[in-house]
């Protein structure tokens, strides 16, 4: 994998991902920077916006998450295995479930 992703006001929506995890953006193995952008009505597994795992990082700066929603763990964003997260300036609101899932991982949340 080792790839990088960056993605720059863009709009996520309507992602129902039922067998992975990350519904609008799985980061597995990899780099992911999203700036101005907006994850909406999606679901996954784990994540259900987004979800970083196997050792990545994904950072989100002025993003809006809302309605999303997770069948198992972290209805908003999640970060697993090993990965780290980092939310700046960000809006998340109307999950259901948690907003934010760690499991053997980091994350920073600024503002």
């Amino acid at each position: 994998w080792n790839c990088n992703a960056f993605l720059d006001s863009c709009v996520l929506r309507d992602i129902d991902n039922k067998v992975s995890s990350g519904g609008a953006m799985l980061v597995q193995q990899a780099s992911a920077l999203l700036t101005n952008c907006l994850l909406s009505h999606c679901g996954a597994v784990a994540g259900g916006a987004v979800c970083a795992t196997e050792f990545s990082s994904c950072s989100m700066h002025y993003c809006t998450i809302s309605q999303t929603f997770a069948y198992v763990k972290g209805g908003g964003v999640a970060a697993l295995d090993g990965s780290s997260l980092t939310l700046t300036d960000c809006a998340i609101s109307d999950i259901a479930g948690s907003s934010l899932y760690v499991e053997q991982s980091q994350a920073f949340i600024r503002r």
